[in-house]
């Protein structure tokens, strides 16, 4: 991102556009700087990826950049155990964290045109005769110091004025105009001494902190809490939607993951119309799990989370087809889930009297990984006691009938 120069202008007198006479021309201008980009498509990112893995240690320094779900009253354990710090100043910080909406709340963009410099400066050496002695001092200071090669404007300038053939003056350059216009992401005035710095920061994604926030000593969410929070949601009474949520929020993310993933999954609607929806402490669990508004959570989201985070694993795999195996049946294959093979009903079977089986997806040829065998050196102390050569053998073996605890 770099600072970039908009000016638009626009003729001041409506009489000029019936007889295009030079003295009802008059040109105002708009002038204004961005620190931002012109993007190349919609899916360029002006926060770069951060790293998603982060271990505590002694006097860390956090800066949270705006839209970061990070429940500040639970920090107080690692302030405690690590004398973590959280600053003002983002170049005080050894970790500087970042949300998915961080990008959002820092900020926007805009449509603009864009041309070149040298032809903007071209026209405007004619044009400033007929502009007032205030846009002239402004656009002359503007350009003073200007070294980017493009400048940014609106279609009115582009079409109507810079390449009019009404004007009193010829400027000849090369026709170099985007006619179309581009998505111009800015940085927000609140954060414009902050963003400079956000490149070159040690930076990290909120998920990585997240994971020690409830501490080692969070309720772990197994199948049994599975199956009563389960009963919970299922309930009418909107305050076990409420409670149930909350345990949600502050268990241990980690070893909770699959059973908070089917959660998800099996009551995504019934979160969705509750308040605790908003509060911060979900709002980071939504964050942790990268939910999006409505929370919806596929078969496929399930494994793509547990590939994330290293846990995904045949017994995981039971648990997800034990409760999901009709709907693949129904539906039919998913990204990672396929049909691998079709038979005919029981009935069928029985009648033909064999068991039919058609395959659809051949096997796999497993690698069988050789696990390299451990070799342990074997270290004998040196002693001053007398030594006793044994025949046959070349080692030299210490006398241990004195020694009651040495074993050989």
């Amino acid at each position: 991102m770099q600072n970039t120069l908009s000016i638009k202008l626009a003729i001041n007198n409506a009489a000029f556009y019936d007889q295009h006479d030079p003295k009802h021309l008059s040109f105002t201008a708009t002038i204004d700087f961005k620190l931002g980009i012109l993007l190349a498509n919609h899916t360029d990112k002006v926060v770069p990826d951060g790293i998603d893995i982060y271990t505590p240690s002694q006097g860390d320094k956090y800066y949270f950049l705006p839209g970061v779900n990070i429940p500040r009253v639970k920090l107080k354990n690692l302030t405690k155990d690590y004398k973590i710090k959280v600053v003002r100043e983002i170049t005080e910080a050894t970790h500087v964290f970042y949300g998915k909406k961080s990008e959002d709340r820092l900020t926007d963009y805009s449509w603009e045109y864009e041309m070149s410099t040298a032809n903007f400066k071209a026209f405007y050496e004619n044009a400033k005769a007929y502009m007032d002695s205030y846009d002239v001092s402004r656009i002359d200071t503007a350009l003073e110091f200007y070294t980017n090669d493009r400048i940014l404007t609106d279609y009115n300038t582009v079409m109507n004025i810079v390449q009019s053939t009404k004007m009193p003056f010829t400027v000849d350059f090369p026709n170099d105009f985007n006619r179309y216009s581009g998505r111009f992401i800015f940085v927000k005035d609140d954060y414009k001494e902050v963003y400079p710095h956000v490149a070159g920061a040690p930076l990290y994604k909120e998920e990585a902190l997240l994971l020690h926030l409830n501490g080692d000593e969070a309720v772990e969410i197994d199948e049994k809490m599975f199956i009563a929070l389960s009963e919970m949601f299922s309930s009418s009474d909107k305050d076990n939607h409420t409670l149930a949520m909350e345990i949600m929020a502050n268990s241990h993310f980690e070893k909770s993951l699959l059973y908070l993933e089917l959660l998800f999954s099996e009551y995504s609607s019934v979160m969705t119309n509750c308040k605790t929806k908003n509060h911060v402490n979900f709002k980071s669990l939504v964050s942790f799990l990268n939910k999006g508004q409505y929370f919806g959570t596929s078969i496929d989201d399930i494994i793509k989370s547990l590939i994330k985070h290293d846990q995904l694993s045949t017994d995981y795999l039971n648990i997800i087809l034990n409760k999901y195996s009709n709907e693949i049946k129904d539906s039919g294959s998913t990204s990672f889930f396929t049909v691998k093979s079709i038979s005919v009903s029981p009935e069928l079977l029985e009648k033909m009297n064999t068991n039919y089986e058609y395959i659809v997806q051949e096997n796999i040829e497993v690698i069988e990984i050789q696990e390299e065998p451990v070799v342990i050196e074997e270290t004998i102390a040196e002693t001053p006691e007398e030594v006793v050569i044994v025949p046959e053998q070349t080692k030299e073996i210490p006398v241990a009938d004195e020694d009651p605890d040495f074993f050989l």
